[in-house]
C-alpha cells in the first residue's frame, strides 16, 4: 500500500511540473515586457528632461542679454546724469532710474544663475532616466537568454 502512494505522488509531481514551468515562462515573459515598457518610459522622461534643459538655457540667455542691456542703459542714465546738463532734481532722478535698471539686471542674472542650474539638474535627470533605460533593457534581455535556454532544454518530468 505505501509503495502505491509514493507511485501516485511521483505520477501527479510528473504532471504538475510541466504546468509549473509553463506558469514561470509565463511569468518570464511577463516580466520581459514589464522591463521593456519601464525602459520606453524612462527613455521618454528623458527626452523631455532634455527639451526642458533645453528650455531652461534659452531663458538664461534671453535674461543674460536682457541684463546686459539693462546694464548699458544703466550706464547712459548715469552718463547723462553726471554731464551736467540737467538740474539736480533731474540728475537724482537720471541716478535712480539707473540704479533700478542695475537691480533689474541683478534680479536677471540671480535667475540667469538659477535657471543654469536647473538646466543642468535636468540633464543629470535625462542622464538618469537614460541610465536606468539601459539598465531596464539589460535586464530583460538577461531574462529572454535564460527564457530561451529553458525552451532549447527537454523539460525533466523526473523528480529524481
Amino acid at each position: 500500500m505505501r509503495l502505491s502512494i509514493v507511485a501516485a505522488l511521483l505520477f501527479t509531481t510528473a504532471l504538475a511540473l510541466p504546468a509549473a514551468a509553463q506558469d514561470m515562462r509565463g511569468k518570464l515573459q511577463e516580466e520581459i515586457r514589464m522591463q521593456h515598457e519601464r525602459a520606453h518610459e524612462l527613455q521618454a522622461y528623458g527626452q523631455s528632461d532634455e527639451r526642458m534643459a533645453q528650455e531652461f538655457n534659452n531663458q538664461a540667455q534671453q535674461l543674460e542679454q536682457h541684463a546686459n542691456m539693462l546694464d548699458g542703459r544703466a550706464r547712459e542714465f548715469r552718463t547723462m546724469a553726471n554731464a551736467q546738463m540737467f538740474n539736480p532734481h533731474a540728475r537724482e532722478q537720471m541716478m535712480k532710474f539707473a540704479e533700478e535698471m542695475d537691480n533689474y539686471a541683478r534680479s536677471d542674472r540671480n535667475n540667469v544663475a538659477f535657471r543654469r542650474r536647473m538646466a543642468n539638474e535636468m540633464t543629470n535627470s535625462a542622464r538618469g532616466a537614460y541610465d536606468s533605460a539601459r539598465d531596464h533593457e539589460a535586464r530583460a534581455q538577461r531574462i529572454q537568454e535564460f527564457l530561451n535556454s529553458l525552451n532549447s532544454q527537454p523539460p525533466n518530468n523526473n523528480p529524481w
